[in-house]
């Protein structure tokens, strides 16, 4: 029996930010486990039909060979938030593999699910078919296989709620957690949901007390066992310490032979995280040079020794923040980090996994709350989520989903950060799989305005660790837990709590980490690495999350910005045409939000371009952002939004071109964007190039998206806006020659010409009126530099009284603003 304790500060598996190759036997799909499950499956086709043929063997095999890749490819440490098919997210995996080939045989999963599991007059075959269906769930298309025959769904909730066969109970209603993942389900049967969901909880309630009752009942019995063999050995042989070579220590010391030896086969199973999507950093080789000294082993002394135990304290949230210095073997912190996953023989953390499974999607339906309230279920969540307690990761990354889907409800918020949840989600192991779920109901509290606002009364103590939590996981965590700890921000930033934090913990420098070491910003890499769909999806969607926060981020540090010039120079600067936001208040308190709305952003930003004009100066978010060089990001990300996808490409463009505009209040970054760049594509352009580019539909011009698709088209419209108010924002410069260069700039790109057919167009008609006056409004800061406005005042759009009429006609018709500051 091993005597490892488990110590504080001691991990052998390390945050993972890459990703490893992956292991040798994965490299070939014609692995013996595909060729077993092939041959019984051929054997199964000319044999299911004979008379008398018995399909539970059938079954059990194919039932233990997903089961042994499932164990396998849970050593990848997938993405436990990933719910992609297994071939999809690692199409080398035997797992996926094996998923296609058991779903191409249409035979065998009809008579599965028809003849086999609900064949009632068979339990043993009834819970055989519904363990491998289980096994099968990660891959399985629910709405398909959960629609036919009719009776399936129903006959699953019978057997969940009043089956004597517990492990057909069980079964059941992990299966209905599948089922009710697709929502017209959730809704159809409501009914069924409302008589199981207080049995489900009261059942989940005893499971929990068993689970406990009986691992006391063992911790107890192992101390009888240690203090009998204590007793036993305190009169020692006479050649009990012979050589002085202590038999404990022998014990240690073989302990850690077998502990280096199981860490070395472990080790090329465990794959890290973040696949191919970032630059890898370089890897080191595999001589025994590189690898650290072994550490000198302490000598226990003999009264301190203590007796062997299958028991190991659970890491605490401390320990866990350093993993590399770590001797503890795998077994003991396995149960903590990524756990395990054993559908059969069925075990009772399993049987609660399954329940609270089951509960997740009905968490989110308001007519489903109460039953979730009377049935205890906050109390069952907080002794989940301690892991410490549990034991079981994955038992608390499944009870994590469910509050996370139980946060949606104001009430059950406000109720949970009450009793402490926000202290509870932050002592998460931040390196176990369970901190995504942690991160992501961080996430949704943040969402409201109300509960962020009584988050940010919390102690300072608490509110440093939310934040601490969040950026490590944007650091660290798997691409979910990334996304999830993104999101956050993107809401939290509003908020001075946490953007000061933030600012305080070198944030800006790690959120800029996540969107510029993703491998699709690396054009010019000569080792560029080629993405999958799915990789490439999934850094799309990073480049989203990061707009939005780089976005929400200036916008806020707008406010505190605009907040000290109020009160260091009141209403002088009023004087030079500008206005306060009208939501920016004289004692605003730090746990209310600071967001603004579009017209409030818009005079924010004319007012601290006036401000930092006159006085010459610069704005530290912005000189921090520019020196770790996101303007030629945001520029790159523009000019790759088109193969980003239709799916939020137009927002993501709106919101880089946002950042840009706020960013551009600084007279630096003005002069930056007349600069040459180079881009990721490896082609070099100007910043105001690009932006006129969209403004004359260049770049992101898309007919279908504009005319076909509304939504779509108004973020289009967006686009269009917001480049104009980025060029409005930085033309208005008193120094000539940064005038002069500017103006140069905008002839050599034939600028004017652009900004006149813009004023010209009256599509879209929403927003035709305002972009003509944003394009007004760009023509007269070029007008001020006189070689520009002779040209304009020989144009026939001057001269033949085109503009006039434009003004006297506007689309909407509203009035024209910007032309006739334009004409004077």
């Amino acid at each position: 029996m091993n005597d490892a304790q488990f110590h504080p500060d001691d991990y052998q598996y390390g945050p993972r930010t890459s990703l490893a190759l992956e292991p040798a036997y994965h490299q070939s799909l014609n692995t013996p486990s595909i060729e077993n499950l092939t041959t019984i499956l051929k054997t199964w086709d000319v044999s299911h039909r004979v008379e008398q043929f018995d399909p539970l063997p059938t079954l059990t095999s194919i039932a233990e060979i997903i089961e042994q890749a499932v164990d396998d490819f849970l050593k990848l440490d997938p993405d436990p938030l990933d719910d992609r098919h297994p071939a999809r997210t690692h199409p080398q995996a035997e797992f996926g593999n094996l998923l296609k080939i058991l779903f191409r045989n249409d035979d065998f999963m009809n008579k599965l699910v028809i003849s086999y599991l609900l064949g009632r007059d068979q339990p043993e075959l009834s819970v055989a078919a519904a363990r491998l269906l289980l096994d099968c769930v990660p891959g399985l298309d629910a709405a398909e296989v959960f629609s036919e025959p009719s009776d399936f769904i129903p006959q699953l909730y019978i057997w969940a709620k009043d089956s004597s066969n517990e492990v057909l109970r069980a079964y059941s209603i992990g299966l209905l957690a599948s089922a009710l993942e697709v929502q017209d389900n959730a809704h159809k049967y409501r009914a069924n949901n409302i008589d199981l969901m207080p049995i489900a909880l009261r059942r989940l309630a005893e499971l929990k007390d068993r689970m406990l009752e009986e691992r006391t009942t063992l911790e107890n019995e192992q101390e009888n066992r240690k203090a009998a063999a204590k007793k036993g050995d305190d009169s020692p042989g006479p050649f009990s310490n012979l050589n002085g070579f202590d038999a404990e220590e022998n014990s240690s010391f073989n302990a850690d032979i077998i502990k280096m030896k199981h860490d070395t086969d472990l080790r090329p199973l465990i794959r890290l995280r973040a696949a191919s999507l970032r630059v890898q950093p370089p890897s080191k080789g595999n001589s025994t040079h590189d690898s650290p000294p072994p550490k000198k082993r302490k000598k226990t002394p003999k009264n301190e020794k203590t007796a062997p135990t299958e028991f190991a304290t659970v890491p605490s949230f401390t320990s866990l923040q350093s993993f590399e210095n770590s001797n503890s073997t795998w077994n003991m912190v396995q149960p903590y980090v990524i756990g395990t996953h054993k559908v059969y023989p069925l075990s009772v953390p399993m049987h609660q996994r399954f329940i609270l499974q089951y509960l997740n999607p009905t968490g989110e339906y308001q007519d489903l709350l109460n039953f979730a309230i009377e049935g205890h279920a906050m109390d069952l969540i907080f002794d989940y989520i301690d892991l410490e307690r549990m034991r079981d990761v994955r038992l608390t990354f499944d009870a994590l989903r469910y509050l996370t889907s139980l946060l949606v409800h104001r009430k059950f918020a406000l109720e949970f950060i009450a009793r402490g949840g926000v202290a509870a989600l932050v002592k998460v192991p931040r390196a176990s799989m369970a901190s995504p779920a942690a991160v992501t109901a961080l996430y949704y509290l943040s969402y409201n305005e109300e509960i962020m606002e009584k988050v940010c009364q919390l102690n300072d103590k608490l509110l440093d660790d939310v934040v601490e939590y969040a950026l490590w996981c944007l650091e660290h965590s798997y691409e979910s837990g990334m996304g999830s700890a993104a999101m956050f921000f993107a809401h939290g930033f509003y908020y001075k709590p946490i953007l000061e934090r933030f600012d305080q913990r070198d944030g800006l420098r790690k959120l800029y980490n996540y969107i510029s070491t993703l491998t699709l910003l690396q054009g010019s890499n000569k080792e560029r690495i080629d993405l999958t769909e799915e990789q490439h999806l999934t850094s799309s969607q990073v480049i989203r999350n990061t707009v939005s926060d780089f976005k929400a981020y200036f916008e806020a540090h707008l406010f505190v910005k605009l907040e000290q010039i109020r009160r260091t120079v009141g209403n002088k600067i009023l004087v030079a045409g500008c206005a306060y936001p009208a939501g920016l208040h004289t004692n605003h308190r730090s746990c209310k939000s600071m967001i603004m709305d579009e017209r409030s952003v818009r005079e924010g930003v004319w007012l601290l371009t006036t401000a930092l004009r006159a006085s010459n100066s610069g704005w530290k978010p912005v000189d921090d952002v520019k020196k770790l060089g996101l303007i030629k990001t945001l520029f790159g990300v523009v000019i790759l939004c088109h193969e980003l996808g239709p799916t939020g490409r137009f927002d993501t463009a709106v919101n880089a071109l946002n950042t840009l505009w706020l960013c551009t209040c600084v007279p630096k970054v003005q002069h930056e964007l007349c600069e040459s760049m180079q881009l990721f594509n490896g082609n070099e352009a100007d910043g105001l190039q690009i932006i006129l580019e969209i403004v004359g539909g260049v770049v992101l011009d898309d007919p279908n998206m504009k005319f076909q698709n509304p939504q779509n088209r108004d973020s289009n419209e967006k686009k269009d806006k917001e480049s104009r108010r980025s060029r409005s924002a930085f033309l208005g410069l008193h120094a000539r020659e940064h005038q002069e260069k500017i103006a140069s700039v905008i002839r050599k790109y034939n600028g004017i010409n652009t900004l006149l057919t813009v004023i010209r167009a009256n599509h879209p008609i929403a927003d035709a009126d305002e972009t003509r006056a944003l394009a007004c409004r760009a023509l007269r800061e070029f007008a001020k530099w006189e070689p520009i406005a002779q040209i304009l005042s020989k144009l026939p759009f001057i001269t033949g009284n085109e503009l006039q009429g434009l003004m006297r006609q506007p689309v909407m018709f509203r009035e024209a603003v910007g032309a006739p500051s334009l004409l004077r």
